[in-house]
Parts: C-alpha cells; structure tokens; sequence
C-alpha cells in the first residue's frame, strides 16, 4: 500500500552529486535488495575488498614479524660488557700512599 507521502522524493540542497542517488521515505521490504545493492556497491571505494585476498589477521601478523625481526639488532646494539670474573678482578687494587 504506497501512499503519497511514502513515494515522495526528498530535496536535500546539500546533498552530494551522487549519480543514481534520491532520498525518498523507507518502504519496507520492497527497499532491502537495494540497500544491499548499495552495500556490495561501496566495497570497492571502501577497501572492503582487501578481505577476500588476505586474512583480516594480515596487518597484525606483518607487524609481529617486524617486531621480532627488529630484537637481534637491539640486543647487539645494547649488549652490556661482561663481568670479569678472575681473581685479579675481583680483589680491590691497592692504593701505595707514599709519605
């Protein structure tokens, strides 16, 4: 059951020139396979796409590698001096105050 009202088309003067696109009121039912339409339609322009070839994991996994790929240079790059652990090294050095 239409009535006027329901197949009005909305006027918006600052809508965006979309091609195709007009505001009316809901519909219903009727209106369902469109919105789909529009949802499918706007993968493309919204990188939607992506997910078909890679796995939505894909940033976090390239990420990861990164990370663990950057840690030996950091240990090499800050590695502390080792400890000598002779005798020689541990026994203070003695001072000879001379009078």
């Amino acid at each position: 059951m239409s009535t006027p009202q329901a197949t009005k088309i909305i006027n918006l003067s600052d809508a965006p020139p979309i091609p195709g696109l007009t505001f009316r009121a809901f519909r219903g039912e009727e209106d369902y396979p469109h919105m789909l339409a529009v949802i499918e339609g706007s993968k493309d322009v919204d990188g939607a796409k992506l997910w078909e070839r890679f796995n939505p994991r894909f940033p976090f996994q390239i990420t990861a590698a990164v990370v663990l790929l950057t840690i030996p240079p950091v240990l090499f790059k800050f590695k502390l001096p080792q400890e000598e652990t002779t005798e020689a090294a541990a026994l203070p050095t003695e001072m000879s105050i001379k009078a």
